[in-house]
């Protein structure tokens, strides 16, 4: 049997109790108006599916949880929000040095099997609220996942972190609230017979 596409499943109150605090954070750090809130509010409170949800939270960033703080760099992060949906970076891609990936109950998925490293260090900041975020890393990269603090989720390093010379290290800091930060190496291909 498979399994049914998260985006079109039915969205819960806790569900919707995430997304009005996300708006509401929005609000009060001033990147929405008062009525921009309140049209958002509404469409959080007669959202039915996932799909709906991320529709109104889809061009805001998901609040760090409490007592983080975030990393500084001069350059212009790639922020990549998967909200409550799936995303995924894959296939040929140029690593930027700084990343701010987030999720609140969704997944998201960066694969560095065939980027490219042009600047040899790369900062993660992570902040995985209800959801989870995977690194998928070939040989010859290194992660630190060290600095990721966790409140009820977990960090799981399936990698290790080497302190040789690699061709790449990506750090990674940030958050675990309630979902998990995994890195691990790319699944070997299984043949048919």
């Amino acid at each position: 049997m498979t399994q049914p596409d998260r985006r079109n499943l039915r969205a819960s109150d806790k569900d919707r109790e995430v997304a009005v605090k996300i708006v509401n954070q929005a609000h009060s750090e001033g990147r929405i108006t008062l009525s921009e809130l309140d049209e958002r509010l509404v469409a959080v409170y007669s959202a039915v599916t996932y799909t709906d949800l991320d529709a109104v939270v889809a061009d805001l960033p998901v609040p760090a949880l409490p007592g983080v703080s975030p990393a500084q760099s001069s350059a212009q992060p790639l922020r990549l929000n998967a909200g409550f949906s799936d995303l995924k970076r894959d296939g040929y891609w140029k690593v930027p040095n700084h990343i701010v990936a987030s999720t609140a109950m969704g997944s998201l998925k960066l694969d560095f099997t065939q980027a490219e490293f042009p600047y040899g260090q790369v900062l993660i900041e992570a902040s995985a609220n209800m959801g989870n975020i995977v690194l998928i890393v070939p040989p010859g990269v290194t992660v630190s996942t060290d600095e990721v603090k966790t409140t009820m989720g977990s960090v799981k390093n399936k990698l290790g972190y080497a302190a040789s010379p690699a061709d790449a290290t990506i750090r990674v800091t940030g958050s675990a609230g309630m979902g998990n930060v995994v890195a691990r190496p790319p699944r070997k291909w299984r043949f048919m017979r």
